[in-house]
């Protein structure tokens, strides 16, 4: 860091801590303001996300002595039913675990939304620093002190206080907590180590290295999603900022089966590297702690439900993924024993899982190898956008997992008006999509198929984003 970013770094974090304040306080506005509406005047009136209820169910039965999976839909980690069992209110509830107490109110109370919109405030920290890192140095004072408050009006009006992600976290989603927190500091942690000046890397350089990994197993433990940033982290830990050999040796163009055979020597060569190693091998030693004691804790249940369950998951409830018509209909035909014209040479979940699967593996192979050497934020975007369009389930809390990064990859994109077309094909199918929906939802309207052509408009919205931002970057 130079002398410029240090001068302004005083009067930059009273500005980030007031705002962090204030956003956190507004969360907790809305916290209790919607519980009080919820609970006292409006019958019927239902702000609080039905997920935030399954954690309060897996973490009552935790507190009581049972199994988080006692709670028939409970899907994700014992551990973060043990953090919010801290949270439970024993005097709530039935002895069984009960979601609600008598007035409606659940057992965590707001307690673990509190938790959350903390988790939300603070994620909001960590991407200004990262936009600090991503945007570099300024010798200069005044384009230092420039830079550092773009970042944090960046972050506030994106993150701090963006109305969709208060209402994700306000409502009781723990997307902020597990895992987007871990996801955001391994990205700080590795943009630290390899925009250090110092070589050959000190110790504190390899500490930051280690805790990227942990935070990288965290991540996948809580989340098994975050893997498909294993190699773009990697690459990047191997690459640096783009500008040493093992970056230009990957970013050459292929013309010929030789040049194929050197880029395959090259990628294993940077794969190989002792720091790449390292952030492997903590981040496996990571993953493999927590898992081991989540199956300590749970034994054979978190396998089945935490673990196995994602990898053959249907959700037939309607969302923005372009699979979803087609589950609808299979089930369908399934569950009343309808003929199939022709009948599918696989289970539903085999052939969804592979439709999905290889078209997601395959653009996050590319977008890590020619992009994450110099551009790590810009990679993991564009394979979370990806990632997620092609997935067999996709709801509204998914925008965050791409939300920050997307806003961590504008250092790395051209300025200019053309993000104004694809921005706002992308809202318009948003806006589409939900009125769709709500008339199927709440109104009765048999709008399924007009629901899926909705969902298939969203996903060329997400096509032509991703082809505009390919077409916006800048060169290493």
């Amino acid at each position: 860091m130079t002398k410029a970013i240090k001068r302004v770094t005083p009067s930059r974090l009273s500005s980030l801590i007031l705002h962090t304040f204030l956003s956190f306080i507004v969360r907790l506005l809305v916290i209790f303001v919607t519980t009080h509406i919820e609970t006292k005047f409006v019958h019927g009136f239902r702000y609080t996300d039905v997920d935030y209820l399954v954690f309060s169910d897996g973490a009552s039965h935790l507190a009581r002595g049972g199994s988080c999976y006692d709670r028939d839909t409970y899907r994700y980690t014992p551990l973060l039913a043990w953090l919010l069992s801290l949270l439970v209110d024993p005097s709530a509830g039935g002895g069984g675990g009960d979601t609600t107490t008598a007035d409606g109110t659940s057992s965590l109370g707001v307690r673990g939304k509190v938790l959350f919109s903390l988790s939300d405030v603070v994620c909001g920290v960590v991407i200004c620093r990262i936009l600090d890192i991503a945007r570099g140095d300024r010798k200069d004072p005044r384009s230092a002190l420039k830079s550092a408050f773009l970042n944090l009006r960046l972050t506030c009006i994106f993150w701090l206080y963006n109305p969709i992600v208060i209402n994700i976290s306000t409502r009781g989603s723990s997307d902020s907590l597990l895992p987007l927190l871990p996801v955001l500091l391994t990205l700080l942690c590795v943009l630290s180590y390899t925009s250090s000046s110092i070589h050959p890397p000190s110790l504190t350089n390899y500490a930051g290295l280690l805790l990227a990994g942990f935070s990288h197993g965290l991540s996948v433990h809580g989340k098994i999603y975050p893997v498909i940033y294993s190699l773009s982290y990697a690459l990047h830990v191997g690459c640096g900022t783009g500008r040493s050999q093992y970056s230009r040796s990957l970013l050459q163009p292929l013309r010929s089966p030789s040049d194929l055979f050197k880029y395959l020597l090259n990628l294993i060569s940077t794969l190989l590297r002792p720091p790449v190693l390292i952030f492997l091998l903590s981040s496996l030693l990571s993953f493999s702690a927590l898992t081991y004691i989540a199956y300590a804790m749970e034994g054979e249940a978190y396998l089945t439900h935490g673990i196995l369950y994602h990898s053959s998951r249907l959700d037939h409830r309607h969302n923005y993924s372009i699979h979803w018509y087609h589950i609808y209909l299979s089930r369908y035909i399934t569950e009343n024993n309808l003929p199939s014209f022709p009948p599918p040479p696989l289970p539903l979940s085999t052939t969804v899982s592979l439709l999905t699967f290889l078209p997601q593996s395959i653009v996050a192979f590319l977008c890590s190898v020619k992009l994450s050497p110099g551009r790590l934020p810009l990679s993991l975007f564009l394979t979370t956008l990806s990632f997620v369009s092609l997935n067999k389930v996709y709801t509204a809390q998914y925008f965050l997992w791409y939300l920050p990064l997307a806003l961590l990859s504008s250092p790395y994109l051209k300025s200019g008006t053309w993000i104004a077309r694809p921005l706002a094909l992308f809202l318009f199918s948003v806006v589409a999509w939900l009125l769709t929906a709500g008339g199927l939802e709440h109104m009765g309207y048999s709008w399924h198929l007009q629901l899926h052509v909705m969902g298939l408009l969203h996903m060329a919205a997400n096509v032509f984003l991703f082809k505009e931002i390919c077409r916006a970057t800048k060169a290493t």
